[in-house]
């Protein structure tokens, strides 16, 4: 919904505010932390639900890095203006005629706007084809194509979502994984996955097998068996050789903890890495500003002399008070350059205990973690 007139976008986040911390209206969706709320209105007068989403995930990463940038700016601002600060970057609202819980109305919006980026594709695929080739055929062919990848696409999804997996990420990680199908045999040869692609298989239930029969696979497929139920080969013994069944909790336990170890010392690492920044920054910030108050002084006392210089060969002043001024800026210019050298050592303390701090965190983070499990 456009934030615009005759739309509530102003009234709806006013309506909706008091409730956007509050974590019965919390959900997760694509491994960003929603808030969701259906609010009945009334538009062009006709009845209609609005669903207000804030993508908590993206909006606090957005202000945490503008406000890092524009802090005064941020201090000058009202409790209410920080506030919408807070959330501005992720707040969005669905209008639509359909009565769904909040979190199923945003599923359904994201597969209709990839089912109509495939329309667009589909468009754009037929543009390309020589004009000879635009034939009722040709545009059937395509979009039924289309259909079926969709169906595939969102049957997929549905299956990875347990995992807590996107597809990108799924594909990602299994992109390098194949396998060889020998002469006319049906039976197809497995290569060894990688760590990311073995990970992903672990995740989702899936043992890995050493050959599977591409017939059985077939048959499984259009019978709607899950893969964790079809017949597969024991890997050579060369390699750990597994069955075909899905984890043990005990195995799923160990590898969620693995994961949330892994998720724990990278965001440590992340954390670190942002601060060891910031403080940077702020070195930078304070290096500039002790230099720009050296060179003041410095230039104020260049055009004093100046200035004197000009008195006393238009003999204006005495030599003895032209020593004494020059003696003043002297001294002037001698504690301008003390100051910004006991500022700059100043500024190299802070960065470096900020170095010192960050990197401690970490560490007691990593050792809180615990060892790798094996």
């Amino acid at each position: 919904m456009p934030a615009s007139a005759p739309y509530p976008h102003h009234e709806l986040y006013e309506t909706c505010k008091p409730d956007i911390s509050n974590v019965e209206y919390l959900f997760d969706h694509e491994h960003h932390t929603f808030f969701g709320k259906r609010v009945a209105i009334t538009l062009f007068d006709q009845p209609e639900y609005a669903y207000v989403y804030v993508d908590k995930t993206q909006a606090d990463n957005l202000i945490r890095n503008w406000r890092e940038d524009h802090w005064e700016e941020w201090t000058g601002l009202t409790y209410s203006q920080k506030e919408w600060y807070q959330v501005m970057h992720g707040f969005f609202v669905l209008i639509g005629n359909r009565e769904a819980p909040p979190k199923e109305a945003l599923r359904d919006y994201r597969n209709r706007v990839r089912t109509e980026s495939y329309l667009h594709d589909t468009r754009a695929y037929l543009k390309t084809l020589p004009p000879e080739q635009w034939n009722k055929e040709t545009v059937k062919g395509k979009i039924f194509h289309d259909v079926i990848e969709t169906i595939m696409y969102r049957a997929f999804e549905k299956s990875v979502a347990p995992a807590n997996m996107t597809m990108s990420e799924l594909n990602a990680n299994l992109g390098g994984w194949g396998c060889l199908r020998k002469a006319a045999d049906t039976l197809l040869e497995l290569d060894t996955p990688g760590f990311r692609a073995e990970e992903a298989l672990y995740r989702l239930g899936y043992v890995i097998p050493g050959r599977i029969d591409s017939e059985d696979l077939r048959q499984a497929i259009f019978a709607g068996i899950p893969m964790s139920k079809i017949p597969v080969t024991q890997r050579k013994k060369r390699y750990t050789a597994k069955e075909s069944r899905a984890l043990s909790p005990e195995a799923q336990r160990e590898i969620q903890e693995m994961e949330n170890r892994n998720l724990l010392i990278k965001n440590a690492e992340n954390t670190m890495k942002k601060a060891v920044a910031k403080a940077e920054k702020q070195f930078l910030k304070a290096e500039e500003k002790a230099r720009a108050a050296r060179d003041k002084a410095l230039k104020t006392a260049q055009e004093r002399i100046a200035k004197l210089r000009d008195s006393y060969d238009r003999k204006e002043v005495a030599a003895k008070d032209c020593d004494k001024v020059m003696a003043e800026m002297a001294d002037m210019t001698d504690a301008a350059r003390k100051a910004c050298e006991k500022k700059l050592e100043m500024a190299k303390e802070i960065l470096a205990k900020a170095k010192r701090e960050a990197l401690a965190e970490y560490e007691q983070t990593v050792k809180a973690a615990g060892p790798q499990p094996n």
